[in-house]
């Protein structure tokens, strides 16, 4: 039945997507420095009158959507560079009235300021709102920001920051407003961002945030509909769905993959902690006669072996014996990619969801490394970085996925950021300089 919903669901969704393609076409073009005449990788492509942003492949070039029924502002730009907007109509493809090359000017200034000076810089601060949260949203990203913090909170919700007084503000790359949104309810932050939706987790329940004609839509999700078929989604590569079975109170999990075409399921991966295994399943032998009795009746009734029924009965996952599995994937280009932390082993699947090769890795192993047990990341160069800390400095490490070692490293300038991201080379991260009054800011450095 999840499968079936998942199905339902992205189906209806690239279904819009092709629905949307007949009234689109495409301008294909290419993004070059003006002195040297190279390509420039990673630009910009933003068409303001669709709200949709994309970026060149490593060779310059760029798909830009155009929509047939109106005209067509569309600005490219670099970090370090000036940006160009050209108005498009649609009947300008058709008697080559548009370039095939967009030609870059650097921007000196701009450069100075954020390439050569090295120091982290301020992408959004308030005098009224901390940041408490962000995620990368479509052509920008989308900040959630809070007056204050609530200090009165149910039992249940003691290890968790209540945050009152909460806007949404959506930012495009170069930090200018594009929309707010005043949310009244009081907000646990982001759990989520399930195929570029981002999803915000209230005292009310869930809201999925959307955008539409500009402005920010927040719409409510039921618990068992987020739980069934979209938490478990990670990715999709093509017509292929990628999820898993994780469940946080169970040492063992599973990675799979859906074909939306030929209906094919496919497990790539079974992750299993087999220590921890052991000891969970071991707790059904400390329960009373009683106890077990019961256990061994809800195995016949469910199918459920009674030593896991068991090790659920004496809340063994909420123990301090207990670490809840990590071990994620990644889809980056046409790959696949596993890092299994009890295999010790990095897994590499096509999108034919052939494994490809395999090599070990360690980072997770080494003494004093200060692990926080979080990879992160550039989705769109594509790097894999896992985040260390020690003594409040937050150090970042290039993970090769050709042989598991570090490729390079970077250490972060404050201490103890907060929600710490990568995307198209800068690190992300929220801060507020110790024993000051200044509110939470979110910063960026570059890494590369």
């Amino acid at each position: 039945m999840r499968l079936q919903r998942i199905i339902l669901i992205l189906s209806f969704l690239l279904a819009g997507a092709h629905i949307c393609g007949q009234s689109e076409a495409i301008w294909k073009v290419q993004v070059i420095d003006l002195d040297t005449g190279h390509p420039i990788a990673y630009a910009h492509a933003f068409n303001k009158s669709m709200g949709r942003v994309w970026t060149s492949d490593v060779n310059g070039w760029v798909e830009v959507s155009l929509k047939k029924d109106k005209a067509n502002e569309v600005e490219f730009s670099y970090i370090g560079y000036k940006s160009l907007t050209y108005k498009i109509e649609l009947d300008d493809l058709g008697t080559s009235k548009v370039p095939e090359k967009i030609i870059l000017e650097l921007d000196i200034i701009r450069t100075d300021a954020a390439i050569i000076d090295g120091k982290p810089d301020t992408v959004y601060g308030s005098k009224e709102y901390h940041v408490a949260d962000f995620v990368f949203f479509k052509k920008g990203m989308l900040l959630l920001t809070y007056g204050n913090e609530s200090h009165f909170r149910k039992e249940a919700e003691q290890s968790k920051s209540i945050y009152d007084n909460c806007k949404l503000v959506w930012l495009n790359d170069w930090k200018g407003l594009l929309a707010q949104m005043e949310i009244s309810d009081k907000v646990i932050g982001f759990c989520g961002n399930h195929l570029g939706l981002p999803i915000l987790e209230t005292r009310e329940g869930k809201l999925i945030i959307s955008e539409s004609e500009g402005k920010l839509l927040a719409e409510k999700i039921s618990e068992s509909d987020f739980k069934q078929f979209v938490e478990p989604v990670i990715d999709t590569l093509a017509n292929v769905v990628y999820a898993t079975t994780y469940n946080p109170d169970f040492p063992a999990f599973e990675y799979y993959s859906f074909d939306l075409i030929d209906s094919s399921y496919h497990t790539l991966r079974y992750i299993v902690d087999q220590p921890l295994m052991q000891m969970f399943r071991s707790e059904y032998k400390y329960l009373a006669p009683r106890a077990k009795l019961e256990a061994f009746r809800h195995e016949l009734k469910t199918g459920i072996d009674k030593e896991i029924v068991g090790a659920y009965m004496t809340g063994f996952a909420h123990s301090m014996y207990y670490d809840p599995l990590y071990a994620p994937m990644f889809i980056c280009t046409d790959s696949v990619l596993i890092f299994d932390h009890y295999s010790d082993q990095l897994l590499i699947y096509n999108n034919l969801n052939e494994l490809i090769d395999s090599t070990q890795i360690q980072y997770h192993r080494q003494k004093k490394s200060g692990w926080t047990q979080t990879l992160t990341q550039d989705e769109v160069r594509g790097g894999i970085y896992s985040v260390h800390e020690n003594n409040g400095y937050f150090r970042l490490q290039q993970i090769s996925t050709t042989d598991g070692s570090t490729i390079s490293s970077f250490r972060l300038t404050h201490r103890w950021p907060e929600h710490i991201q990568i995307h198209d080379g800068f690190a992300y991260y929220v801060y507020r300089p110790y024993s000051s009054s200044q509110k939470k800011f979110l910063y960026k450095e570059r890494i590369d």
